[in-house]
């Protein structure tokens, strides 16, 4: 496990670099967060050769795949052996794919602990009795 503080530290210096600022209360190392990061990274590599500017879509690029392996991919996978233990489809189908789509599984020293708990009282409708 790494140090919070150069994780957040790391993290800050991804989002200022990239002038993302997202409008939320969630922590910057939260999954969503960082989903949306590389989401908005890929749009702008995107923007960028569509520009015809293909040293700015390079660095984006290369961007996204560092920040990818040194971040979401850290988190996206045990989340999502977490979210399959709860039955909960929609969501294990989501973390699952958003893992996938982060990068191949490695071995962070992350182990699944039990699964999440979902209350009695969950307002969602997820067919948990």
């Amino acid at each position: 496990m790494e140090d919070p503080g150069r994780i957040i530290a790391d993290l800050s210096a991804f989002y200022d670099a990239f002038a993302f600022h997202p409008e939320t209360e969630e922590a910057p190392d939260h999954l969503a967060v960082e989903a949306g990061f590389l989401g908005y990274l890929r749009m702008k590599e995107a923007y960028a050769r569509a520009r015809g500017n293909e040293e700015e879509a390079r660095i984006t690029a290369t961007a996204a795949a560092r920040f990818s392996d040194e971040h979401l991919t850290i988190l996206a996978w045990p989340v999502a052996e977490r979210l399959e233990a709860t039955n909960v489809r929609y969501l294990s189908l989501a973390a699952t794919a958003l893992a996938h789509r982060s990068g191949p599984r490695r071995n962070t020293g992350l182990t699944v602990k039990a699964p999440l708990r979902v209350c009695d009282d969950c307002s969602l409708e997820c067919g948990l009795e």
